[in-house]
């Protein structure tokens, strides 16, 4: 069974609307919910970032399952459409 992914982005968010392009030029479907749009997606948001433990209060947050992903490359890293050499700020190595 293939777990959730939700994104959870603001309209005003820079890196949420660059997150948003690459998604769509990878033509990756995650369901989107903007919290600015509603009370009910900020509720949303609150409810399953809470429920995972995160409690930064940052957009984009990719709750994928029972853990979050923060911030656009992370969650592109996430989802395989950014290798961790392509961005030197995420690269992570082994000693």
């Amino acid at each position: 069974m293939a777990t959730s992914k939700t994104l959870f982005v603001s309209e005003t968010c820079i890196h949420c609307q660059r997150l948003e392009t690459a998604l769509q030029k990878s033509g990756t479907k995650i369901e989107t919910i903007d919290i600015t749009q509603s009370p009910q997606n900020l509720a949303a948001y609150i409810d399953q970032a809470t429920a995972v433990g995160y409690q930064n209060g940052g957009v984009p947050l990719l709750i994928d399952g029972q853990a979050y992903i923060e911030g656009t490359d992370p969650i592109l890293q996430h989802l395989g459409l950014l290798t961790a050499t392509e961005n030197e700020s995420t690269t992570l190595t082994k000693e």
